[in-house]
C-alpha cells in the first residue's frame, strides 16, 4: 500500500521523524511512479488556479529523479560473487537458498530505494513448511528506528508499520523488534490507536499474529552462540554515523517537480500558444461556452489554426480584427527547461562530463550518463554495501540454521561486484591501451588478459596465461601451432 501525499501509517517518533518520513515518502512515490498527486499540487504553487487548468493533464512522462538514480543503480547489474574464507566461491546450499529467494533481483529494486531515499530495508526470514528464505526490500517511510551509542548507524531498535487482516478489515499494525537489552531481547506485534500512541500503551497481538510469543528466552534470531540481531540490513547511500540522511540531495527532489511543471508548461505552449494570437475591437466573439466551475470557470471557444471564428459587432466601434505573434516558441522553451534539467542533474553529485553529450535542438530532453560515471558511483558505494551485505549473509546463515536448513557457516563470507559490463567499444579501447603499454615496456601480457576480462584478480590472470603457454607447448609437440587472422604463428 502506497501512503498517499498527505497521510502516513502510524508509527511512534515524534514530529522530527514525521518530517523524515514525510519527505522520503515523497521520494518513495517519485520512484515507483505514484505522483501525480505531489505534481499537480506542485503546478498549483507555481500557477494560480485558472491558470493551472489552462496547462490540461500534468506530463509525468519527465521524473528526472528516478531517471537518475535508476542509472547508478547499477551494482547488482551482475549478481555479486560470495566466497569463503579461503577465497573459494560459496556454491554450498546457502547460495541455492538465497537465489531461489531472489535476493539478487530484490537488491537491484532496494539500491534505488538506498540511493533515492537514502537509505532501506531489506528483512529476511524462515517461512512456509518446508522453510525456505524469504527476503522483503521495506522503504524507510515505513519504519521508525533507533540506535546504540556505539553504533549510531546500526538499528538496535526496529518498528514497521504493515497492514494486517482484523476481522475482514485491514488495520496497521507495528512488527517491533528491539535487541537494545541483549538479556531480554524483543519480537513482537502490536496494534495502535493511532500515530501519537506510545510503544507501551499499543495494544500486543503477538499471539494472534504470530502464534505465540518470541521475546526474552524465546527470541527466534540469534547466533549460534545465542547474541540476538535484527533480522534485517540497513543500507546507507552514504555512512555519515547517523541511522537516516533524509535532507541529503533535496534539491534534486523538488527540482523534479519544477522539471515537470515546466515540461507540462513547454506541452501547453506547444498545443496552445505556437500559432499567432488573433484579436478583435469592437466585436463580440460568437459561440462561447462555459467551461469549468467556481474560481476556473471561464468562457472560450474550441480552435485551431483551421478553425473560422465568427464575430458580431458590438456597436462600440468599427469592427478590427488583428494578430500578435505566437505566444511561445517550444523550440527555444525546450532548450531552456533541457539546459535547466541537465544543471539540476550536476547538483546530484555528478558532473558536466559524466553526461552523454548529444546535439540538436532538443539535445538535452534525455538525461543520460556515460557508462565509466555508473563505473566509477558504483565504485563509490562498494563500502556500504559490502557491509550491510555481508551482514545480511551472515544473519541469513543464522535464521537458516535454526530453521533447520543448515548447517551453514555464519561467518567468513567476502563478497566481489563485478558491476556494469563495459561496452565493446569501452573494452576495446582499454585492450588497445594494454597492448600501447606492452609496447612501451610498461606491462605486460598480464595487464592484456584483464583488460580483457575485467573482474580477474591479476593472481587469476597469471595462472590463465600459464595454463595457456602449457596448452600451447603441449600442442606444439603434436605440430599443432595456433596462428592469427594473418596466418602468421601466434606461438
Amino acid at each position: 500500500m502506497q501512503p498517499s501525499a498527505t497521510t502516513l501509517p502510524p508509527l511512534p517518533g515524534g514530529a522530527e521523524d514525521q518530517a523524515r518520513r514525510r519527505h522520503t515518502a515523497l521520494r518513495h512515490r517519485l520512484l515507483t511512479g505514484h505522483w501525480q498527486d505531489d505534481l499537480e499540487a506542485h503546478i498549483l504553487e507555481c500557477f494560480s488556479g485558472i491558470r493551472a487548468a489552462e496547462l490540461g493533464r500534468p506530463d509525468m512522462s519527465r521524473n528526472l529523479f528516478a531517471t537518475v538514480v535508476t542509472q547508478i543503480a547499477a551494482l547488482y547489474t551482475l549478481p555479486p560473487v560470495v566466497t569463503n574464507e579461503a577465497g573459494e566461491e560459496v556454491i554450498d546450499p546457502l547460495r541455492v537458498e538465497m537465489n531461489e529467494a531472489g535476493l539478487w533481483q530484490l537488491e537491484q529494486r532496494n539500491q534505488r530505494f538506498q540511493i533515492g531515499m537514502r537509505e532501506s530495508v531489506i528483512r529476511v526470514a524462515a517461512v512456509g513448511s518446508p522453510p525456505r528464505l524469504q527476503y522483503r526490500v521495506v522503504p524507510v517511510d515505513a519504519i521508525y528506528a533507533e540506535a546504540l551509542p556505539d553504533e549510531p548507524d546500526e538499528p538496535a531498535l526496529y518498528v514497521e508499520a504493515r497492514l494486517r487482516d482484523l476481522d475482514g478489515e485491514q488495520v496497521w499494525t507495528w512488527d517491533l523488534l528491539d535487541v537494545r537489552n541483549p538479556d531480554d531481547p524483543q519480537y513482537r506485534v502490536l496494534m495502535p490507536e493511532d500515530e501519537s500512541t506510545p510503544i507501551s500503551d499499543a495494544r500486543d497481538m503477538s499471539q494472534k499474529y504470530l502464534g505465540g510469543e518470541f521475546s526474552g528466552d524465546s527470541y527466534p534470531y540469534r547466533y549460534e552462540d545465542g547474541r540476538p540481531f535484527l533480522p534485517l540490513a540497513l543500507y546507507h547511500a552514504q555512512r555519515t554515523g547517523r541511522l537516516f540522511d533524509w535532507a541529503e540531495n533535496r534539491s534534486m527532489v523538488e527540482g523534479t517537480l519544477t522539471v515537470a511543471t515546466l515540461w507540462t508548461f513547454f506541452l501547453h505552449v506547444l498545443k496552445d500558444a505556437s500559432w499567432p494570437q488573433r484579436y478583435s475591437i469592437g466585436a463580440i466573439l460568437r459561440g462561447q461556452t462555459a467551461r469549468g466551475t467556481g474560481y476556473d470557470a471561464r468562457s472560450s471557444v474550441p480552435a485551431d489554426p483551421a478553425s473560422i471564428l465568427q464575430f458580431t459587432a458590438d456597436g462600440t466601434t468599427s469592427p478590427q480584427l488583428g494578430q500578435w505573434q505566437p505566444g511561445g516558441d517550444p523550440e527555444r522553451l525546450e532548450v531552456a527547461i533541457s539546459s535547466f534539467e541537465r544543471n539540476l542533474a550536476v547538483h546530484y553529485g555528478l558532473s558536466s562530463s559524466d553526461l552523454e553529450q548529444t546535439t540538436g535542438a532538443g539535445s538535452g530532453y534525455a538525461v543520460s550518463l556515460r557508462r565509466s560515471a555508473i563505473r566509477e558511483t558504483q565504485r563509490r558505494y562498494e563500502p556500504q554495501n559490502r557491509r550491510a551485505d555481508l551482514q545480511l549473509i551472515s544473519r541469513s546463515a543464522a535464521i537458516a540454521n535454526r530453521a533447520g536448513l543448515g548447517p551453514f557457516p555464519e561467518s567468513g563470507y567476502s563478497i566481489h561486484y563485478p558491476g556494469l559490463p563495459m561496452s565493446r567499444e569501452e573494452q576495446d579501447q582499454k585492450i588497445q591501451a594494454a597492448r600501447a603499454d606492452i609496447d612501451a615496456g610498461i606491462a605486460s601480457p598480464i595487464d592484456l588478459l584483464l583488460a580483457k576480462r575485467p573482474g580477474l584478480s591479476r593472481e587469476g590472470a597469471e595462472e590463465a596465461l600459464a595454463t595457456l603457454a602449457d596448452e600451447r607447448r603441449r600442442l606444439a609437440a603434436l605440430g599443432i601451432v595456433a596462428t592469427n587472422n594473418n596466418g602468421a604463428s601466434a606461438t
